[in-house]
């Protein structure tokens, strides 16, 4: 489990500028690069912002509160405040249904600007999460 020491939330946006983001980046309104994703991606929105241990920054490993944005098995996207580069290493924990925190190892695969600070990440996890575990299937 993520033991987090110092938790970084350098998103410094508020809960309704999250939400108007994330409705544009998901129903399309805001411009985005050609999708090349192997495997779909379902809504994840988690109780609370994940952490998120980042292990070859400059300064050394850091922990930060990203929001997500969605999950697949093979990976997550969340929101950030700031660039990362693709190839860092990280420990996402993700919320279980059942309130567990369950780390996945991974790394950032890619990093986009969405707006002023804003970007976003896609990190590839070293092995498949079940997405059962975490967000409810569609009834």
């Amino acid at each position: 489990m993520i033991k987090p020491v110092e938790v970084q939330n350098i998103l410094r946006v508020s809960v309704r500028e999250i939400a108007e983001l994330l409705q544009r980046l998901n129903d399309g309104t805001h411009a985005v690069r050609l999708e090349r994703r192997r495997t779909p991606r379902v809504p994840y929105h988690g109780p609370a912002r994940l952490c998120v241990l980042l292990e070859n920054e400059p300064r050394g490993r850091r922990t930060y509160a990203p929001v997500p944005r969605n999950l697949a098995h093979g990976g997550i996207s969340l929101l950030h405040g700031k660039f990362v580069y693709g190839g860092t290493n990280c420990m996402v924990g993700l919320h279980s249904l059942e309130g567990q925190i369950v780390p996945a190892r991974g790394k950032v695969i890619w990093c986009r600007l969405i707006t002023g600070h804003v970007h976003e990440l896609g990190i590839q996890f070293d092995e498949p999460v079940e997405l059962a575990e975490f967000v409810q299937s569609p009834a």
